[in-house]
């Protein structure tokens, strides 16, 4: 059974560029563009990972993080955060949360975002 990735990013063509790497990779792909349905999302489609943006316009990935953490049907869905803002400081704070493996600026190093996400999915749910 493939792993499934969860994608939630504004930026359509980052996410698009995503998608092609991670179906190469042999992923199964889901696409949010907004942090509003990404709760709903996971529950429905139970993706082995979730790879997050912070900065988005109608919930950003702060908001969203805090509701993964606080429901029981996406609490233990591990996330990498990705974003180009902010990285230091929102860094330092999220990555205290327990669903978060990892914090990478934008744009990621591919080959340091491919194995973060085969390693996190086989398994290896440490922070990384």
């Amino acid at each position: 059974m493939k792993k499934k990735i969860l994608i939630v990013d504004d930026d359509r063509e980052f996410v698009e560029e995503l998608k092609e790497i991670f179906l190469y990779e042999g992923y199964e792909v889901l696409c949010k563009y907004s942090g509003v349905s990404v709760i709903a999302a996971v529950i429905k489609e139970k993706p082995s990972i979730i790879l997050l943006d912070l900065r988005m316009p109608d919930k950003n990935g702060f908001e969203v993080e805090e509701e993964l953490e606080t429901d029981p049907g996406a609490s233990r869905v591990p996330v990498i955060i990705i974003s180009g803002n902010d990285a230091d400081e929102s860094f330092a704070e999220l990555n205290r949360k327990k669903n978060v493996r990892l914090c990478i600026t934008k744009p990621p190093p591919i080959p340091t975002l491919i194995s973060a996400v085969k390693r996190i999915t086989c398994g290896n749910n440490k922070t990384l």
